[in-house]
């Protein structure tokens, strides 16, 4: 997305410059790492105030190719709280961390029920809903039983799985979990935190933006991405939306991080058809 913005960036001065028969919005948000968390009041915004895009292009990096769709994610954090005690004593105490791993053992569960049975959608390369624990952390010492554990965990939905009711299967799991702890001690308990959830893209083959993307310059493509982006808060607004911006994926998130300068020029053949369409 940085190639992106940067390109556009440096457009501005001529989209200001020029005569325009029709407006072009920038909308730069926040927080997009953390689960699309700066994004909504923006879209919330532009829709109490009716500004009503027939395209909206969402930069994040497809080497050109105009995408259609992506995963929605939905981020857990689930924090259990046991009882501790002497690890010589084990009765006297909850175990939050072994409580914490039959969740664990229950998201995978999950995750090979997806890849077993679907549904599926073969335009994503991994063409199922995906579930992983990603982070753990519990108890103090060796000899002590933990009181506390918390662990996150995320799946990501294809568009014919409903998330709502997927949280609804780790709620009922985490309430099993916590009503086994209190067996042991009422003061057991356990917590669970929606830290984030950006809904998926399915914008159709026939709609508008999908042809004035590819018009600009966009590369037509059939494929969907497995990462998440802003794209399906705009869309869920009413806004035509796919997702279409310089630079390769795997090339981010890692040390050497980079884009190609050749995509960057695409980025800017992809803006100026872009204004030249609008221009007065």
């Amino acid at each position: 997305m940085k190639g992106f913005v940067g390109t556009v960036l440096a457009k501005l001065p001529e989209f200001v410059a020029t005569d325009l028969r029709e407006p072009i919005h920038i909308a730069l948000s926040y927080d997009e790492e953390v689960g699309c968390a700066g994004v909504g009041s923006l879209v919330e915004h532009m829709v109490r105030t009716g500004i009503a895009p027939r395209a909206c292009i969402v930069g994040e990096p497809t080497t050109m190719e105009v995408v259609r769709g992506h995963k929605a994610i939905t981020l857990l954090r689930v924090s259990l709280h046991g009882v501790a005690s002497h690890s010589s004593l084990t009765p006297n105490g909850v175990n939050a961390v072994e409580y914490a791993a039959e969740l664990v053992r229950f998201a995978r569960a999950i995750a090979d029920q997806f890849r077993v049975d679907g549904p599926y959608d073969e335009a994503y390369e991994v063409p199922f809903t995906t579930a992983s624990v990603n982070q753990i952390a519990g108890g103090i010492a060796v000899n002590t039983v933990p009181a506390d554990c918390t662990l996150s965990l995320e799946f990501r939905s294809i568009g014919a799985v409903d998330v709502a009711a997927t949280v609804d299967l780790f709620r009922a799991e985490i309430a099993r979990i916590e009503t086994a702890m209190k067996a042991e001690n009422p003061a057991a308990s356990v917590e669970l935190e929606i830290v984030a959830s950006a809904p998926g893209l399915d914008t159709p083959r026939s709609a508008g933006v999908v042809d004035a993307a590819a018009g600009w310059g966009g590369i037509p493509s059939n494929t969907k991405v497995t990462y998440a982006t802003e794209a399906g808060l705009f869309q869920a607004a009413g806004i035509p939306t796919v997702v279409c911006g310089p630079g390769d994926m795997t090339q981010g998130h890692a040390p050497d991080e980079f884009i190609a300068l050749e995509q960057l020029a695409l980025c800017e053949v992809f803006l100026d058809e872009l204004l030249a369409e609008v221009r007065s």
